[in-house]
């Protein structure tokens, strides 16, 4: 069997929902996906392939696009083991990112001696094998549905999605068997060659998608497993898996024998699994596919052998699941780590990580204008984007606001809910005085909440009306405010005053 490995990062936000569902709530997946992975290659290469290549290549699981999942410095990182809990008195859990292995307990090997509440399980994220904890940054950006007859935002229509916060990294890769031709692997190698950017998720055409994908040389350092496992079986899955019994139906309790293992019995007191169940869209049929019901990466399954295994039985064994298990292993599913050595103890023996080699020093700037000037305007364009994605954010805390004190207060549409584009006017115009004055950031808080005579004050009606934020906590405009001024001491006049003016503009775009 053969296998590449595959450098992502994220240049735009990317949006990779749980469902394909266009309604409700829309979780998003916190890894790149293999079947977007699949999905990129397929809409390339599919036409250009006969019908049996590609069958080979993108149907028979026989080449299997991984997931891409977080990595940190160039080192991958797993799914948390459900089986990992935490004691319910001992928060310090995880130090400087670092999981604490004294503090962390697997169930698999029995309850810890400790009065209830017991345990409590570890938060959703990944695992290194040097014990780094990574939890990849999501975002939440609200939109509002723009009507088809006359351009302008529709009433009571808005949207959002969860992302993947841009500048992050991810590690997958594409295996494939030893009987796959070597012209679809060479094919495969070519594409990535002359395609380093690929577009991924929701929104591709608007702000989002964008990912540089490269070959890695070095191959993914995978969980390690012991040498010969005993009577007992573990499974721990590096992603969803789609188990179907011996009738063809999906289970989320599958035997040794539906997986394709030696008989076994199952344990259930040293099972730890959870599950979803989504339908796939197919963008080139435009249709949604069946509902899967999988189990979640994660989870942990264990077996009792019927029988003991010879060394000739658990390579065979060893190799049948490192071609994964279970249905749809060409997009990702069914990768698992047999008897992984991380899960044999109590608490997790993490490997050592290697010592830091001392950073040759940067060499120093030319003393020159032109590179003083470079450096001043990379700073500026660098300041300037964690300022517009600052105040993107709060025009969403904004409108979430406007929402809730509608409800609150039992407005109608026609009346006005927050404050009008005059008074945003006013903040904007007290933003622009305050940048040249000394203590700027003094300055424009009193400008805004000082005397009598304060732009917060001169219209109270509007800025001290009662409100709630996302998590329904009651406040007021004024007190939003306030708070967006604090987060913001090195430059809270350029920040209010671009919240200002977007605040200004969303006023206008409303019908």
């Amino acid at each position: 069997m053969g296998r590449f490995s595959l450098r992502f990062e994220l240049l735009d936000e990317v949006v990779i929902s749980s469902r394909a569902a266009s309604a409700g709530g829309q979780p998003g997946l916190d890894y790149l996906p293999g079947a977007n992975l699949l999905g990129a290659v397929a809409a390339v290469l599919y036409r250009t392939l006969s019908r049996r290549d590609a069958w080979t290549l993108f149907h028979s699981g026989q080449v299997r696009f991984g997931n891409a999942l977080p990595a940190l410095d160039g080192e991958p990182a797993w799914p948390l083991p459900l089986c990992w809990h935490r004691s319910a008195d001992q928060p310090g859990w995880c130090e400087r990112g670092r999981i604490r292995a004294d503090h962390v307990h697997n169930l698999m090997h029995g309850c810890p001696d400790v009065p209830p509440p017991a345990t409590l399980p570890l938060p959703q994220g990944y695992v290194a094998l040097s014990g780094q904890y990574l939890k990849p940054k999501m975002l939440f950006r609200m939109k509002t549905v723009v009507s088809r007859e006359n351009g302008h935002p529709a009433e009571e229509r808005t949207f959002g999605y969860e992302s993947l916060a841009e500048g992050q990294h991810f590690l997958g890769e594409i295996a494939y068997d030893a009987e796959v031709a070597t012209g679809l692997v060479t094919a495969l190698e070519t594409f990535f060659a002359a395609r380093p950017i690929l577009h991924f998720g929701r929104s591709r055409s608007a702000q989002y998608g964008r990912v540089r994908c490269e070959p890695v040389a070095q191959p993914l350092a995978h969980p390690p497993r012991l040498d010969l496992a005993g009577p007992e079986l573990s499974l721990w899955l590096l992603s969803d898996l789609a188990a179907y019994d011996r009738h063809g139906f999906p289970t989320l309790t599958p035997a040794a024998e539906d997986l394709g293992l030696p008989p076994a019995d199952p344990l259930p007191r040293q099972t730890f699994a959870a599950s979803r169940a989504y339908s796939p869209y197919n963008g080139f049929h435009q249709l949604y596919g069946s509902e899967r019901q999988v189990l979640s990466q994660g989870s942990v399954l264990a077996y009792r052998l019927r029988e003991p295994l010879d060394a000739a039985a658990w390579a065979d064994l060893t190799a049948r699941v490192e071609r994964g298990l279970g249905l749809h292993r060409e997009a990702g599913l069914g990768r698992c780590a047999l008897a992984p050595a991380l899960l044999a103890t109590r608490h997790p023996c993490f490997a050592e990580t290697a010592p830091a080699t001392p950073a040759t020093p940067a060499p120093g700037l030319p003393d020159h204008p032109l590179a003083r000037w470079l450096l001043d305007a990379a700073e500026t364009r660098s300041v300037q984007g964690g300022m517009r994605h600052w105040a993107g954010q709060a025009l969403a805390e904004l409108d979430q606001l406007e929402r809730n004190a509608r409800r609150l207060n039992g407005l109608r549409e026609d009346q006005a809910a927050s404050p009008g584009r005059s008074q945003w006017g006013r903040v904007a115009e007290a933003a622009r005085q305050a940048t040249a004055a000394p203590h700027s950031h003094r300055r424009l808080r009193e400008a805004l909440f000082g005397d009598a005579n304060a732009v917060c004050r001169i219209h109270p009606e509007d800025w001290n009306r009662p409100t709630a934020n996302a998590a329904g906590h009651p406040l007021t405009y004024r007190d939003w405010l306030e708070t967006k001024l604090a987060e913001r001491p090195e430059d809270a006049p350029s920040a209010i005053g671009l919240l200002a003016e977007l605040a200004q503009r969303r006023l206008a775009a409303k019908p």
